[in-house]
């Protein structure tokens, strides 16, 4: 019969039966949230939340006669419009068994990093929170759940928050659909940006692999656009350069790259899209706290908690971001 007893010094020798497994368990998928985590935050203190827009008057040089008084007054805040959102909740869960709890597993299913591995997937249920095409919807106590419109949807001619002051959609030529992304598609949704805010367009791209992809052959294209790589000869021999496009500055501004996470795209099929966003016009409102982890009373057969974040995307001005949904 063989040996129970674990001889740490004389591994897989007769006196042992114990597996040799590698501490820990590796997390396979990306576990990274680029668009939430640069976004600035407010403390909401409502489920609901109203913020302002406005705008200046067209520019004028009509020349006033001397010694001649004011005939008329204009009304300062006649580009003032008002819209609202609501709050999300987001919800993870997490239980361990006491067999878990009793074991000393060499995967490490602590009760501590349960809760560390949850709060990554509720940052990642934020992240696509963001991405996907979720409208606004008040809910009801015991009801429906509140539902908030997404940063995407906000950024949609359909969006139902700036349905409330129209005259700030986001412009037509701001939504591209289906339109590979060329030097020539792009300068011109970046000439919209342009023009509709009077500001040259410093924005950062939150790009899906596909479109990242599409985009780099076509503006650093050697000869043809299906070239991923530069071949270069270097002392005499041939060598491969990688193409990669991180700054793109055009005739109508400067945008930089940033990939975003898979799992949290608009079409995580074709992984095709992608947002530019001014960053100091867009931001996150937290009811309470940005993660609230809640620890349940403990039981003989389980141990469970869970975790909530109340969240809103909030866009101050979409005449100043690109809403990118497909390549050709």
């Amino acid at each position: 019969m063989p040996s129970n007893t674990f001889d740490k010094t004389n591994l897989g020798s007769a006196v042992t039966t114990k597996e040799q497994v590698l501490s820990g368990a590796s997390l396979i998928e990306p576990e990274s949230t680029p668009l939430s985590s640069s976004l600035d935050s407010i403390t909401l203190y409502s489920t609901s939340q109203s913020w302002n827009l406005d705008s200046y008057s067209a520019p004028r040089i009509t020349p006033v006669a001397e010694g001649k008084n004011p005939s008329s007054y204009e009304d300062a805040y006649e580009k003032l419009g008002q819209v609202f959102n609501f709050t999300h909740t987001l919800e993870r869960t997490g239980q361990l068994t006491d067999d878990f709890m009793l074991t000393d597993s060499y995967a490490d299913t602590s009760y501590q990093r349960a809760k560390m591995k949850k709060a990554v997937e509720i940052n990642r249920d934020k992240e696509m929170l963001l991405f996907s095409a979720q409208v606004r919807s008040a809910g009801s106590k015991g009801g429906a759940a509140r539902t908030t419109e997404s940063l995407v949807g906000q950024l949609t001619a359909g969006s139902t928050v700036f349905a409330d002051a129209p005259e700030y959609i986001i412009p037509a030529a701001q939504v591209v659909t289906n339109t590979a992304p060329t030097e020539a598609t792009i300068n011109a949704a970046l000439k919209s940006v342009k023009d509709e805010s009077g500001a040259d367009a410093s924005l950062v791209v939150y790009a899906d692999s596909g479109w990242m992809d599409a985009a780099t052959k076509n503006i650093l294209r050697i000869s043809d656009a299906t070239n991923a790589n530069l071949t270069v000869n270097l002392d005499g021999k041939d060598a491969t350069v990688p193409l990669r496009l991180k700054v793109y500055d055009g005739p109508h501004g400067k945008i930089t790259f940033v990939n975003t996470n898979s799992k949290c795209s608009s079409d995580p099929t074709n992984l095709d899209t992608a947002l530019f966003l001014d960053r100091s016009k867009a931001k996150l409102g937290y009811l309470g706290p940005q993660l609230r982890i809640q620890d349940e009373p403990e039981y003989l057969g389980t141990k469970e908690f869970a975790m909530r974040c109340k969240v809103m995307p909030m866009v101050l001005n979409p005449k100043a971001m690109i809403n990118w949904n497909g390549i050709a």
